[in-house]
């Protein structure tokens, strides 16, 4: 019953062990900063860096319909920095993660990782106040 007992517990230690080393590994894997931005609502990045979004258009299929395309999101960022403001085109496609999703501004790489509420066929479209926009973004 001993042995039995011994062996229990190393298997919990071994258990334990792991899944605190894939945690530190999990951790050094994400980014830097997760933002959620809106419409015309600035958000701070960086000390040296604003962003805010000044347009969004939303080409997406909806859920219930059938299409030959899955589409995409188009934001307009404004980029506010040292430097002055500028303005940024941005695209989200959900199934072709990638270089699409991905810019580059102001030393900062910024990745489109989620564009919400996702459009239904049987509901009205949302208005472009009522969409959050989610990113990762990682310092140069």
């Amino acid at each position: 019953m001993k042995v039995i007992q011994s062996i229990g517990g190393f298997v919990i230690l071994f258990i334990l062990f792991s899944c605190s080393n894939n945690a530190e590994i999990y951790k050094s894997e994400y980014p830097d900063k997760n933002v959620r931005l809106r419409l015309n609502v600035q958000e701070r990045i960086s000390d040296n860096l604003l962003l805010e979004i000044t347009e969004l258009r939303d080409f997406r299929c909806p859920v219930g319909a059938v299409c030959s395309h899955t589409g995409y999101v188009e934001v307009a960022v404004r980029v506010f920095t040292d430097e002055g403001i500028s303005n940024a085109d941005l695209v989200y496609n959900e199934f072709r993660r990638g270089a699409e999703n991905i810019d580059t501004i102001n030393g900062h790489i910024v990745e489109l990782v989620e564009v919400t509420p996702y459009p239904f066929i049987d509901q009205p479209a949302e208005v472009p106040e009522n969409y959050t926009v989610s990113l990762i973004v990682r310092e140069l």
